[in-house]
């Protein structure tokens, strides 16, 4: 089915939320492959932002990133969370990207969320070129690809080289959040942070933090599937600001 065939729209011709049982997909794509279509900014080039965004806003620049986006509901919640900031969800995936650039586009179709974007990139290969140094205010890297297998580990979206290259784009003061459902994988993601000295981990109790914490621990879709696989699933969360 072509992705026009896709599109709903109601009587008043505006764009309808997709139906996502037409957009399933793997799990991943592999971050390793270089030949397949996405976005690829050139070196030292900023995002464009009328790829993303189809409405005049207070910033010019995106200081807010949800790295695998998915199908796009905590993106939803981002819109929320920060009204005045850009946000752009970044995800691999061609299905999964297509259906939540059609979950924004039916928002914006009704006058809601023209503060956020989706674009289909390899964060590992390119997230460097998209932003400017110290330029980003929030990532976020919630419930992440495990990638279990010792011959996948390098696939991690949270590794040294990783996690070298949130800091040089994060502004100081600025914040990483990660939350997982797997016990092994938020003991490597803090064994990794802890290595890097630009980085403080925070408590997530404290009271600026627990609120936003709270919301991406449960509003993801992720999450949501967790909820229906268990009574009592359980999250681990993280929050480091850059020194």
């Amino acid at each position: 089915m072509e992705l026009n065939e896709k599109v709903i729209r109601d009587k008043s011709n505006k764009l309808k939320k997709p139906k996502r049982k037409l957009f399933r997909q793997h799990a991943h794509d592999n971050p390793l492959l270089k030949n397949f279509n996405h976005y690829k900014p050139k070196l030292n080039e900023s995002v464009e932002l009328d790829l993303f965004f189809n409405k005049p806003l207070i910033d010019d620049k995106i200081t807010v990133i949800d790295v695998g986006c998915g199908y796009g509901a905590f993106l939803v919640k981002l819109s929320q969370l920060f009204p005045k900031k850009l946000c752009l969800g970044l995800e691999i995936r061609s299905k999964v990207y297509q259906y939540t650039k059609l979950l924004v586009e039916s928002h914006k179709s009704n006058d809601m969320c023209h503060n956020i974007g989706v674009c289909r990139t390899n964060v590992m290969l390119h997230i460097s070129n998209m932003f400017q140094k110290n330029q980003l205010e929030h990532i976020f890297i919630l419930y992440p690809d495990p990638h279990f297998k010792a011959c996948k580990r390098r696939m991690r979206i949270i590794s040294d080289c990783m996690v070298a290259e949130y800091a040089y784009l994060l502004k100081k003061g600025g914040l990483i959040y990660n939350v997982t459902d797997v016990e092994e994988y938020h003991e490597y993601a803090k064994t990794v942070f802890s290595r890097n000295k630009l980085f403080d981990r925070m408590d997530q109790e404290m009271k600026e933090y627990k609120e936003i914490f709270h919301i991406i621990k449960y509003a993801t879709d992720e999450s949501q599937k967790l909820n229906k696989r268990s009574t009592k699933p359980t999250r681990f969360g993280l929050i480091y600001r850059r020194i």
